[in-house]
């Protein structure tokens, strides 16, 4: 992860294309990353579950629907049982 977690950024911190002073608040959308292109290809608005049974190491960094850090659900563990 390039970005910080659990706190605002104490210095300029750059990840292409976006540029954050000190001070500023990153917030991240689950539910547009979990619809990238990038990661999931142009049918990546469409209900496709066999696109998890090889999935990309893009595609499971993009799959984030417990959220990440610290603040994650703590369901997650239990879903997975």
């Amino acid at each position: 992860r390039n970005l910080p977690t659990g706190h605002p950024p104490v210095k300029a911190t750059n990840v292409e294309p976006l540029e954050n002073q000190p001070g500023a608040r990153v917030y991240l959308c689950p539910y547009a990353i979990m619809r990238s292109e990038t990661s999931f290809g142009n049918d990546s608005k469409s209900f496709k579950p066999s696109r998890w049974e090889n999935p990309t190491p893009a595609q499971l960094q993009a799959f984030i629907p417990f959220g990440r850090g610290r603040r994650a659900c703590v369901g997650e563990a239990l879903s997975y049982k």
